[in-house]
């Protein structure tokens, strides 16, 4: 049954929503970061420009998330690296 639809149950708020979502969320991405990191093993081959290219959209996102909170609008693009 979704959120707050039992009718024994308060209906969720805003602020309890948010912890409930965001929590997940940033520890996902913290995690993802973390799989990222793991391509820096002598396993691959890679450039400092490919390098500079993946630490600049990891920013460029944080950079809008952090604007986003700021209560600017704004949406990332996507990433991609080429042969």
């Amino acid at each position: 049954m979704a959120k707050g639809t039992n009718k024994t149950e308060k209906p969720e708020n805003k602020r309890d929503k948010f912890l409930r979502l965001v929590n997940p969320r940033v520890n996902r991405a913290v995690h993802s970061i973390g799989l990222i990191g793991n391509c820096a093993s002598s396993a691959y081959e890679f450039s400092e420009a490919d390098v500079a290219k993946v630490i600049a959209a990891i920013n460029a996102a944080t950079q809008t998330l952090a604007e986003r909170f700021a209560g600017k609008t704004s949406i990332a693009g996507g990433f991609k690296i080429d042969k």
